[in-house]
Formats: C-alpha cells, structure tokens, sequence
C-alpha cells in the first residue's frame, strides 16, 4: 500500500483556515531548520576566537612579575620563561625587556639583555628555563613591559636584508595604553587583568607576584597550546620566581628526539635485536640535560590486534647501561650534538605488521612507527592512530644478526631523516652512532622571515637547529594525503598537496571540529594560530558569502575526501592542510567546493577506477594580506587544482581537468568551466610545477566541448 508522506497527511487533514496557517508555520520551520543546518554544514569558520588572534608566542614569554607591596617596594622582579631547547644562549640572546611608563607611553630607566647567568634551568618535567630580571623601580601602574626580540633580520620586498626589532609581547598592569616611543610605539599595551595592591583589605607583601596560568589548569608545550594571555592570577606572599607558576605546567619538550634505528628479526634465531632512539642535546649541553629525555617511553606495539605488549622508560642511570624491564640500555654521543638511546628488546615481534611508539609521558605520541605494514593501535597512547609503515623490512632467510634497518639523510631532526634504509651494501648496524647515509647540519644561526614578511615575530624558537631552512619548501607525507610547505623564518603554509582516491565511497564518517597544529613540524613550516581568519570588516554569516573580507579555513585536501577512518578526518583538519580561502569560493555555490562536489560524487561511478587530486596556491598580490599579523601567512591570491580521472578498462585514455580560481568571494561555481577551467600547461608555465602525477598521455578537458565536462550526478549523496 502506498503512504503518503507525514506532510502530505497533514496537509489532507487540514481543511480548515487556520489548519493552513498552521501547516505553512510548520513548513517555514522546516524551511529554516533546513537552511541553517546547510549554512552551518558549509560553513568552514564560523568559531571566533574570543581572546583575539594576536597573542600566542612561541618560544619566550613575559611569565611572572612583581612591582608593588605592603611598605617600601622590595624585591620587584620580571620573569621570561622559554623552552628549553639545546643552545637556548644563542636564541635569547636576541631578547631584551624594556619598562614603558603609562603616563606618556614612553620607556623609561634601564633596558635588561639577556645574561646567561640569570637563568634557572627548569626541572626535567617542565621543558622551561627561566631569566630573571631584578627591577628596583619598576613603577607602580599603569605601566607596562615589553618583551622585544632586538636585530632580527627580515627580508623586505626588495630582497634586501634588514634588522628590526621585534615586538614578541607588549604587557601592561592597572589599565592599557599605547606606546609612544621605543620599539613597542604604536602598540597597545594589553592589560594583564589583575593587580598588585599595598593597601588594605588585600595587601601585596614583598614575596607575592601576578603569575601567568594555564586556562582551567591545563598545560602546554608553548603558549600558543593553551595559554591566553589574558590568564593571570595574583598571589599575594608566594611568588614562583625561577620555577613553573601556580597552576602552571608544561607536559612536554621540545620535540629533538626519534626513532632512529632497529632490527626485529634474522636467519636464524633472532639476536641482538635492539631500537635506538637519537636526540639532539647541543654541542655543548649542561651539565644535567637528562630532561631532553625524562618521561619519554618505547612501546612496542602487536600489529595483529593493535595493543601494546612492552615499555621500555628512560632512566637517567642508563648513561653507562642499567637493568630497564628485563633489558640493557645504553646512552651514547658522537660528539655532534646528537645522543643515542640504545634499548635492547629481545623478543620484539616479527612484523606483518607490528610497531614502536615513542612517547612522552605516557600520553603524548611524538612517533608512531610500524614494519611489514600498517595498522590502527586500539589501546595504549597511540590509540586510534595508524601506524606510518616505514617502508623496508627485514627477513627471516637473508638479514643477518648484525644488520639494522636505519634512518638516513641530511638534517636536524626526524622528520629530515624520512628515508629508511635495509642498510643492504653495509652489514654492521650502527647502534650507538651516527648511520651510514646519515648526516647532522643544524645550521649555525636562527634563519631571516620569508620575503615580504611583516610578521611581528620573526625567529626561531628551536634555537640551535635550523630545520629545515628559511625560505625552504618541504614535502609532508600524512599517509591519506601529502602536503609541500613552503617553511619562512617565522612562520610558514602549503602551497602543494596531492592525494588518491580509489573504488566507491563506503564510509560516511562525521567531520572533526577540532583544527591543530602539527606537533612534529618546527613553527617556522606552519601557522602561528589555529583559529579562525577574522577580519573586522567580515560581519554575520549570512553575509560571508558576499563579502570580500570573509575568508574561511579553506582545506585543501577536502575533508570529505577522507572520510575513510575517524582519524583521516580528524587529520584533514591539520593547520598545514589549511589556508585562507573566500567563503563565497569556499562554501556551497563556489567554484573550490564544486570541484569537491565533482571528485566526491565520482567516486561511486561505477566505470572510475581511481582518481589523481593535486593542486595548490600561488600567491601574487599582497594588497589582500589581513592574516600576517594573527596567522603569520599571506593570503593566497589564486588556487589551482587538477583532477586525473582513471577509467576501468584496457583502453580507456585518463581525462584530465584543470581549473585556476581567482580566491575571491565571486569565484561561484558558475564559472568553473566557462571561466575557470584551464590547460595544464598553462598552469604549469604559471607555477613551475612539474606535475609528475600527470600521465604519459591522456586527454584534457576543454571550453571548446561541454559534452566532456564532469557534472554532479544526479542522486549524488555528497557523503
């Protein structure tokens, strides 16, 4: 029996004249519901960031001060906390407080350089140290300090090289004002929100301070983790000086330390198997740098069911070798800054697959390693991710005991070393010391800002590496998609990805909300925020659409393309995976979004096997740059993407489309092909790209044949 639709009934039922009226409230409802649920689905940004986009540092920090009390003024003192990375001498040296008098905006007595011999080296669970300045005098409000990183090399327009000061924090206490003079002029102080007092009821003693706190408690690895600048609290007799401030904590170090080397199996019986994990120190270390280690674990994961089966914990007695879980560990120096934790591990599976995790603090996952495959851990820290297969595996019938498979290459860190080797022209592992095919250049100085830079933070925070170099662009391998980074000094963005999709779509996973950092890139190859891109002239969202000034976190591998796994989608929302981009190119009714539509909807078409997605940004005109000073990034000023189409056959030619997209809020999808749609070659003579996913022949889309222009099927889900 067929049965009319809910409505259909109603609408029968309703006879009467305010049955109608009744009906036609209930349908606008429908109508409403409908259109918002679309606006918020299509909407890319719609998350304003309530402490503003300017306010997140990097590597130092304005942390805890004291300027008044109960009595004569004593013991008035201003703290700089700072990651603590190897050679942090060279970084802060660059760094200098200067004292800003509210009354006129003008700085006033002496200006503080960085000295090495007021530092207090943090304890091995903080990641910090600690410059403390002794101020006597420090007025007694509204004032002001600014934290100012002195001589940093910008490379202008004109490709010459010039020295700024750059302005890292400008702080006031007992109200806000602009500079006048100094290297903060023209700055507004931003106001700490709280108070010192030398007068009842609440009274300051000489041992209290105003101290900077985690939102709710939390920790991080810098400021820009959790830390609003806006978040202080006062003690009024315990201040912190020298140490991590009341509800203050840093749960994690600067990321110097991976999986270098490891052998699991061999003819024969297995011996000597063993994973070696190398971590940069510096060439010259303090005595005690056993934190560059402390709280970091090895564990062994069983790729069969995804849970762990070993831990081996860094122990600082492990320097000459100590008992560590039934096993020997060892540390190790070759002298060049680089320190190796040797770990023996008899009994580590054979693959097909199995995996080593490197974490910290047992929560934490700074790698996430397998061989002989991949597969999701479904316990311990790395639960939910996928293992990254690191390409070359051992065998039961050929290695032998004193073989390894190894990282090599040219760098600083991990990540520079991407290649694995079976170290198949070299019998000897080389556990304890440098691998064969392995080179250590951390650069000597902090690298210039990206041409046209105006970013008001322009350094390094890794202090003694430079990895990788300014001005360098560096390819990112996600596993779903891969991302090419063009990393400044200060801050950098994607200007390529590429991707695959194969076989229809059987997954409908919902889209993460989150957007986040890439923990294991350095914060020159990426953004300095992760909120939205606001701009003062944006207005409501019904607007966004067609106004130029409103630019959503437009993805570039598309979300949707990926909805595969939970952890796909989670990773689709990485800040490398994002740019500026129009909300009328952007969201429903653009051009971006229509390309989206077309590779979404083509994958369930039952004659496509595959398809080959790549594109990226170029950037040509910077009179439309709002984001330097909140993301650190110009605004791209064009897309470009390209689609390669594989069909199911012996005999059937790829078709290729190409479309360059001004990025601007009239890019409407009505224009993808009589407007956008362009020949690769072309896009190539414009970009420089070399397009190696392109096939050895195919044939091309043009203007010239609609009948060969990719639509939307009818029935398209979108999902």
């Amino acid at each position: 029996m067929k049965v009319s639709p809910p409505w259909q009934q109603q609408a029968q039922k309703c006879s009467t004249s305010s049955g109608s009226w009744r009906l036609l409230l209930v349908s606008l409802l429908l109508v409403i519901a409908v259109v918002v649920a679309r606006a918020i689905h299509d909407d890319d940004d719609n998350d304003e960031d309530q402490y503003g986009n300017n306010h997140y540092i990097d590597y130092a920090w304005i942390n805890e001060f004291h300027y008044a009390n109960a009595g004569g003024d004593r013991n008035e003192f201003i703290e700089v906390a700072f990651l603590a990375t190897p050679n942090y001498i060279h970084t802060m040296s660059q760094y200098k407080i200067y004292l800003y008098n509210g009354n006129g905006g003008v700085v006033y007595g002496k200006s503080y350089t960085f000295a090495p011999e007021n530092v207090t080296l943090g304890g091995p669970s903080s990641g910090l140290h600690f410059w403390v300045v002794q101020t006597p005098g420090l007025q007694n409000g509204p004032d002001g300090i600014a934290l100012v990183a002195v001589g940093v090399t910008i490379r202008g327009d004109n490709e010459e090289d010039d020295d700024h000061d750059v302005v890292v924090e400008f702080l006031s206490y007992d109200g806000s004002f602009v500079a006048q003079d100094g290297p903060a002029k023209g700055h507004a102080s931003m106001d700490v929100g709280v108070s010192e007092t030398n007068s009842v009821p609440v009274v300051t003693t000489s041992q209290g301070s105003l101290q900077r706190v985690a939102l709710g408690g939390g920790g991080g690895c810098r400021l820009g983790d959790n830390f609003p600048s806006r978040r202080w609290i006062r003690t009024h007799d315990t201040n912190t000086k020298g140490r991590v401030n009341v509800q203050q904590s840093f749960p994690c170090v600067a990321t110097t330390a991976w999986i270098n080397e490891l052998h699991y199996k061999n003819k024969g019986s297995d011996r000597n198997e063993f994973v070696e994990v190398a971590f940069l120190v510096g060439p010259t270390p303090p005595d005690d740098w056993s934190f560059v280690l402390a709280g970091y674990q090895l564990i062994l994961y069983n790729g069969h069911n995804g849970k762990t089966y070993r831990t081996y914990n860094f122990s600082t007695s492990s320097f000459s070798s100590s008992s560590n879980n039934n096993t020997t560990t060892t540390v190790t120096t070759d002298n060049n800054g680089l320190y190796f934790w040797v770990v023996d591990t008899p009994g580590i599976q054979n693959g097909s697959p199995d995996g080593v995790a490197l974490v910290y603090n047992n929560s934490r996952v700074v790698e996430f390693l397998s061989y002989e495959g991949s597969f999701v851990a479904t316990n311990g820290p790395a639960m939910g991710q996928t293992s990254r297969d690191i390409g070359v595996q051992e065998s039961s019938t050929r290695t032998l005991a004193n073989h390894s498979l190894q990282r090599i290459g040219k760098g600083c860190l991990g990540y520079d070393f991407a290649t694995w080797s079976n170290n198949s022209n070299n019998s000897l592992n080389t556990k304890g010391r440098l691998n064969d095919g392995q080179e250590i250049d951390c650069g000597g100085s902090a690298p210039t800002s990206r041409p046209g830079s105006t970013s008001r933070r322009a350094f390094w925070w890794w202090s003694t590496p430079s990895p990788p170099s300014s001005d360098s662009i560096v390819k990112r391998d996600y596993g779903p998609f891969q991302l090419y980074i063009q990393c400044g000094s200060s801050y950098g963005y994607a200007v390529r990805f590429s991707y695959e999709l194969k076989g229809p779509d059987r997954h409908d996973h919902p889209r993460a909300s989150t957007y986040f950092e890439d923990e294991e890139l350095p914060q020159n190859c990426q953004q300095k925020s992760f909120r939205s891109y606001s701009h003062s002239n944006c207005g409501s969202l019904s607007n966004r659409k067609k106004n130029p000034f409103c630019f959503d976190r437009g993805h570039l591998v598309a979300a949707n393309h990926l909805d595969k796994s939970v952890h796909y989608m989670e990773l689709s929302n990485v800040m490398t995976n994002i740019l500026p981009q129009a909300s009328g190119l952007n969201q429903a009714g653009g051009a971006w979004h229509r390309t989206e539509d077309i590779v979404e909807c083509a994958r369930d078409l039952p004659n496509v096997a595959r398809q080959v997605i790549f594109g990226g940004a170029f950037f040509d005109d910077d009179s439309n740059d709002y984001f330097l000073q909140s993301h650190g990034i110009p605004t791209p000023d064009h897309f470009w993407k390209v689609v390669v189409r594989y069909y199911k056959g012996f005999f059937t030619t790829p078709q290729v489309a190409g479309w360059l997209m001004p990025n601007r809020y009239t890019s409407t999808n009505d224009k993808l092909y009589t407007k956008y749609l362009t020949p690769v070659a072309r896009i190539q003579r414009l970009t420089g790209d070399p397009m190696p996913e392109l096939p050895s022949t195919f044939t091309e889309l043009t203007t010239a044949n609609p009948a060969d222009w990719w639509g939307v099927p009818f029935g398209c889900d979108y999902s």
